[in-house]
């Protein structure tokens, strides 16, 4: 994609949290509800490539590190007061995040041990269940 990188920046991502704050829009999530977030925080959801679910093609996305913040931006606006001008991933002290980029998280389930499960485990569970793997197929 191409997108310029300001340093420095830690790469974090597949990143656990809780919600502080929702947008009017937001439906699918409240303030205190327990969130995962994978290497995407935005795209523009109406192109080819995510209306097929394929977000990560989209030219618009916006990744949950090193991607470029704009104030006003509707994809990914700047967290209010940051500083900042890109993502800074898992290490930040807030995101904004797309709720469709959003996974719910068990509030019982410690949010320590979710960011390794989904990285592990959603990244490689995702090309599995697409490709239809099932006990006894050659990986």
């Amino acid at each position: 994609l191409g997108i310029p990188q300001h340093w420095p920046v830690v790469p974090g991502h597949e990143v656990a949290g809780v919600v502080v704050a929702v947008g009017s829009d937001v439906t699918k999530f409240q303030t205190g509800d327990h969130v995962g977030v994978g290497c995407m925080v935005g795209s523009d959801l109406t192109c080819r490539a995510c209306k097929r679910g394929d977000e990560n093609m989209c030219l618009n996305q916006v990744p949950t590190y090193g991607g470029a913040l704009r104030k006003d931006d509707p994809i990914c606006p700047v967290v209010e007061g940051s500083g900042e001008t890109q993502t800074m991933g898992g290490y930040s002290t807030a995101m904004v995040v797309n709720e469709h980029f959003c996974i719910s998280i068990p509030k019982a389930y410690p949010l320590e041990c979710a960011g390794p499960v989904m990285c592990a485990g959603v990244t490689v569970y995702n090309p599995l269940s697409t490709y239809g793997v099932k006990e006894g197929s050659h990986v």
